[in-house]
């Protein structure tokens, strides 16, 4: 099986041997790992390790959404975003607001999520965590995605409490980002090498 044939292993499990419901209070137990483990109603997901055209393309769009931020907004890769109690996740690149050494962020203080979408994972990313996301009130959402050309992006922005699509961008094409952030236009092929 290869790393992209791979599955989202799911799985009810609490730590120190217990098996059944993991509660929050369970999930922060684990403490710093180098697994990104996330948290949505009880279950453990463990996601495999990201590969390595998914790391690449990460660190591409959070070096590519630099120009993007204003003062007081920060962007990182792969921290905790508490969206609800027992829904605790980690998207690819976040921005946020006005504190970035955290141990976890409140959807009020996310400005951007982003995924870069895997097959283990596409029905995470674009259906389950979309709407989770939604739900929380985030108000921009990239979803990128690898074609056979490179990287696809699409961006969503949060109207009346549903995503609709306000940019895509695909080979030798620009995606635009507006307020909340800098205006600032990212081409898909400057994310990778």
């Amino acid at each position: 099986m290869s790393e992209d044939d791979s599955e989202v292993v799911e799985m009810t499990a609490a730590p120190a041997g217990r098996v059944g419901w993991v509660t929050e209070e369970d999930f922060w137990a684990l403490g710093e790992t180098p697994e990104r483990f996330e948290l949505l109603d009880g279950t453990l997901i463990v996601p495999p390790s990201a590969t390595g055209f998914h790391q690449m393309a990460s660190l591409g769009l959070a070096n590519a959404l630099r120009d993007a931020v204003h003062p007081g907004q920060f962007i990182l890769e792969a921290v905790n975003v508490r969206l609800r109690p027992g829904a605790i996740v980690i998207p690819d690149v976040v921005i946020v607001l006005d504190d970035y050494d955290k141990l976890y962020f409140e959807p009020e203080q996310v400005v951007l999520v982003a995924e870069i979408v895997s097959p283990s994972n596409a029905a995470h990313d674009r259906v389950t965590k979309l709407q989770l996301y939604a739900k929380a009130g985030i108000p921009l959402y990239i979803i990128a995605e690898r074609t056979m050309k490179g990287l696809h992006l699409q961006l969503l922005q949060l109207v009346d409490g549903y995503y609709v699509e306000v940019s895509r961008a695909g080979d030798g094409e620009r995606l635009t980002l507006t307020d909340p952030l800098r205006t600032v236009e990212i081409d898909p092929a400057t994310l990778l090498p």
